[in-house]
């Protein structure tokens, strides 16, 4: 377990336990992006992406990269296969090698204004925004992108945040539940596509046997589960009444 210190410091913990375990304190991190086996990345104060060793808590490389990694809606990572994939707030997916730092594929105009969403199985990245999509990881080749949502002309339309179980993607289009083969991106058979109103940039989450969402308006909230368990499909609603 990681965290940043106040002075920029990189401090790390037994997750267990919580006990202290090694410190860099010239590390000038800000915001922590993700970690592997080998390293822990993060962006430092002046907006570089750095790798600090694990066994040595010695910088590895920093980089300098072609996005605003420290503005509002600041960029966040997750680490697989040798890959570090950054979503930026200027709408791209950027991806570098874990151990140069050096660009490998970036993905462009997934969204306006915000950073796109990631979620891995394995090799495949699905990344939403604008599209939804799935790369291979480690190459940036487009496995597969879905095609038959389409917004209607003049309007700004939005995927939220993917979330994974098993074979499928799960994620909200137009404040409604879809679920993707995650093989092939096509539309699933599944009962409640189309059929529960979700929050579009809410998350998602897979908890046991249940999927997890919520739907708000100006005078109530909810939260919704679905069961995952094709042999009890069944749904709850926990309704929540906002005060006048």
């Amino acid at each position: 377990m990681a965290a940043v210190g106040r002075d920029g410091s990189l401090v790390t913990f037994v997750a267990s336990t919580g006990a202290p375990k090694w410190t860099a304190p010239a590390a000038e991190a800000s915001p922590l992006l993700a970690s592997d086996d080998e390293a822990v990345y993060l962006v430092t104060e002046d907006g570089k992406v750095r790798a600090v060793g694990r066994s040595d808590a010695r910088a590895r490389w920093t980089v300098g990269v072609d996005a605003d990694l420290l503005a509002e809606s600041r960029a966040r990572g997750l680490a697989a296969h040798g890959r570090l994939v950054l979503t930026v707030p200027d709408g791209s997916v950027l991806t570098l090698g874990t151990k140069t730092g050096r660009t490998v594929w970036r993905l462009r105009d997934q969204a306006e204004g915000a950073r796109p969403e990631v979620a891995l199985s394995d090799r495949l990245l699905c990344v939403s925004g604008k599209h939804l999509s799935a790369v291979d990881v480690v190459t940036g080749k487009q496995v597969w992108r879905a095609e038959n949502f389409k917004p209607p002309e003049g309007q700004v339309f939005f995927w939220g945040s993917p979330t994974l179980h098993g074979e499928h993607l799960y994620v909200s289009a137009r404040e409604v539940l879809l679920r993707f083969d995650l093989r092939t991106g096509r539309p699933s058979d599944w009962p409640y596509a189309g059929l529960v109103q979700c929050d579009p940039h809410g998350p998602l989450v897979v908890q046991g046997n249940g999927l997890w969402s919520v739907a708000v308006n100006r005078t109530e909230g909810g939260i919704n589960v679905l069961s995952l368990d094709p042999e009890n499909e069944t749904t709850w609603v926990f309704r929540i009444v906002r005060n006048p």
